[in-house]
């Protein structure tokens, strides 16, 4: 993970660098590319104020901060579903405002914690197999592989026994691990995730948080994941970004933290998310 200075705000790092000297195309495919990017919604003020970032394969990020301060409007902003109020977004090399949905969907999938529109009478099991139809076309038949797919992500996220509930009457806990395989079926290199574990209990979490962190390690995928949960964020994520609203996030890996001695000021400050001291720290 690298961090850049922009318009003299620093999203603090190890590697700070200007960052006009980035090389994107020299930047590996499976990257993000967050430049000098600020996000929030026009008429209502900045949110996140810019930074620039790229995010490698094999990436773990956790969003930290406390209500309010831009979690989820940054991961839909990096999803490409609201337009940065500057700078932009590109994934694997390809900007992200200019891709149709369909390629989107092969490149991010997104778990939100709101059930939207969704069919109440659909089964957790169709539900998950909806993953597949970027890849599967408008009528979304299923290969066998699909199918394979499908079971291994509802295995994976222990929602295996869901298959046949209607969608209708899972728990918050239930629904949250059939999006959660419904991002795994989409076999995306980048899976954002809105307070993921936020329904789970204590045994949920840390399963939840562990399949985040393997996804990463182990099949090289970029996972970013807003929580709460700072403790569970030190223990698996490789990096940690601090959000206030109105400010550029404080960003760092776990191990340059727990180094600089800034994690004691991270754990300490949990309650209030106040970033300040961290800027400072990192000064």
């Amino acid at each position: 993970m690298r961090y850049f200075p922009t318009n003299g705000r620093a999203c603090s790092g190890t590697a700070a660098v200007s960052a006009k000297r980035i090389n994107f195309a020299a930047m590996n495919s499976e990257n993000i590319i967050l430049s000098d990017l600020s996000a929030g919604y026009r008429g209502r003020g900045v949110i996140t104020a810019a930074f620039s970032a790229v995010v490698g394969a094999g990436t773990f990020v956790c969003l930290t901060g406390r209500n309010g301060s831009g979690k989820s409007t940054l991961l839909r902003t990096i999803a490409g579903l609201l337009p940065p109020l500057s700078g932009g977004v590109s994934i694997g090399g390809q900007d992200i405002s200019r891709l149709t949905p369909a390629e989107t969907a092969r490149k991010v999938s997104l778990v939100m914690t709101d059930r939207g529109a969704i069919a109440p009478q659909m089964t957790a099991r169709e539900l998950c197999s909806s993953g597949r139809l970027p890849y599967t076309g408008f009528f979304g038949r299923l290969t066998e592989r699909d199918e394979r797919i499908v079971e291994k992500a509802m295995t994976l996220t222990g929602a295996e026994e869901l298959t046949a509930r209607r969608v209708g009457s899972l728990s918050d806990g239930e629904w949250q691990r059939v999006m959660i395989a419904r991002a795994l079926t989409q076999e995306t290199p980048v899976i954002l995730l809105d307070e993921p574990t936020a329904f789970l209990d204590i045994e949920g979490k840390a399963a939840a948080f562990a399949l985040m962190s393997r996804l990463a390690r182990e099949e090289g995928k970029i996972v970013i994941a807003a929580t709460h949960d700072i403790a569970a964020a030190i223990r698996y994520a490789t990096d940690v970004w601090t959000l206030s609203r109105g400010e550029s996030p404080v960003c760092d890996t776990v191990e340059s933290l727990t180094a600089s001695g800034r994690l004691s000021i991270l754990l300490g400050d949990a309650g209030t998310f106040d970033n300040n001291s961290l800027h400072h720290s990192a000064s």
